[in-house]
C-alpha cells in the first residue's frame, strides 16, 4: 500500500489519471481472483503486495478524480456520500463476505468478490468511457 501511494505521488504529473484508474481497477480485481487460487505463502505474499499497491492507487485516484470533477459548491456533500459508501458500509460488506466465506469457503468468497468487481469494472468503463480521458 505504501509503495502504491509513493508511486502515485511521484508520477502524479506525468500520468493520465483516468487511464491509470482503469488499469488499477482491472489489476486489483484480477489480482484478487489470482490470490484466491494461490496455495503457497511466498507467492500469496507477492500477489498481496501488488494487490495492496493497486488498491491504494485505485482509491487515491478515484478520490482525487471525484474531487476534481465535482463543482465546488457540491464537493462537501458529494465527498460525504462517497466516504459513507466507501467506509460507512464496509461493516455490511464484511458481514456479507463472511457469510459467503462460511457457506462456500474463503477462497471462493475472495475469488467471487474479485469476479464481481471485475465485471463491474468492465461495465463501468464501458458505460462511462469519458473517465479514461481524465
Amino acid at each position: 500500500a505504501l509503495a502504491g501511494a509513493l508511486t502515485l505521488a511521484a508520477r502524479a504529473r506525468r500520468i493520465r489519471r483516468g487511464r491509470m484508474l482503469m488499469f488499477s481497477s482491472y489489476a486489483f480485481s484480477t489480482l484478487l481472483i489470482i490470490f484466491s487460487f494461490v496455495r503457497s505463502v511466498p507467492i500469496a505474499a507477492g500477489v498481496l503486495l501488488f494487490t495492496g499497491i493497486t488498491m491504494i492507487v485505485n482509491s487515491a485516484l478515484s478520490n482525487g478524480i471525484l474531487q476534481t470533477v465535482v463543482p465546488d459548491d457540491l464537493r462537501g456533500r458529494v465527498m460525504s456520500a462517497y466516504v459513507f459508501l466507501y467506509v460507512g458500509l464496509s461493516p455490511v460488506g464484511a458481514i456479507v463476505a463472511g457469510a459467503v466465506a462460511r457457506a462456500v469457503g474463503a477462497s471462493w468468497a475472495v475469488g467471487g468478490g474479485g469476479a464481481i468487481l471485475l465485471a463491474y469494472t468492465f461495465w463501468a468503463f464501458w458505460k462511462f468511457p469519458q473517465v479514461k480521458a481524465l
